[in-house]
């Protein structure tokens, strides 16, 4: 199967965003944050409703994916044939409450 993933403005915004922190401010791992976001494209690639269900009001079908070691995680939902996946967010655990979407 071949996934087409689309990256949603705001999403997009999210990930150059915390990339561009992430080399300034973790040197030891520059290319940490980086390697978990291509591993989690990689993962969801592969299976696309590999990361957990979560509820929403107004988006049917909601996933995420915790990018373990940098504790972000990647919001997400799949076309209904399975071949489109949509990035919605990419947001800190830190925050303690879900992003906006």
């Amino acid at each position: 199967m071949n996934i087409r993933f689309r990256i949603s403005p705001r999403a997009g915004r999210q990930i150059r965003a915390a990339v561009k922190w992430w080399i300034a401010n973790r040197t030891a791992a520059r290319t940490l944050l980086t390697d978990e976001i291509e591993a989690a494209y990689a993962l969801i690639a592969d299976m696309p409703f590999a990361g957990e269900a979560v509820p929403h009001s107004r988006i049917a079908g909601l996933r995420r994916v915790l990018l373990g070691r940098t504790r972000y995680q990647l919001y997400y939902t799949v076309s209904d044939d399975a071949t489109v996946v949509e990035i919605l967010s990419l947001w800190h655990t830190a925050r303690g409450k879900p992003p906006r979407l």
